[in-house]
C-alpha cells in the first residue's frame, strides 16, 4: 500500500516538475501562478471576463504541503534505509 502511494506521488510530482520546474502556490488567479499551480477550497466564475478565480487558497495550501513534506519525509527513510 504505502509502496503504491509512493509510486502515484512521485507520477504526480514528475509531471509538475517536468514542467520547467513549476510549483505549487498560493495565489487566486492567473496573474498570481507566474506558471505554477495554484490551490484552493473554492472557486468563483466571473461571467463577464470569462474566468474563474480560486478561493481560499491559504487554507488549502498549508494542509496541502503538510502532507506533501510528511510523504517526501517517508519516502527519503524509505530510501536511506
Amino acid at each position: 500500500m504505502f509502496l503504491d502511494c509512493i509510486d502515484v506521488f512521485l507520477k504526480i510530482v514528475e509531471s509538475i516538475y517536468t514542467l520547467n520546474y513549476n510549483t505549487i502556490r498560493m495565489g487566486n488567479n492567473f496573474s498570481d501562478t507566474a506558471g505554477c499551480l495554484l490551490v484552493g477550497k473554492t472557486k468563483k466564475y466571473f461571467k463577464k471576463s470569462h474566468e474563474f478565480e480560486i478561493r481560499q487558497s491559504r487554507k488549502a495550501y498549508i494542509p496541502l504541503y503538510k502532507r506533501l513534506a510528511a510523504m517526501m519525509e517517508r519516502l527519503f527513510s524509505y530510501w536511506n534505509a
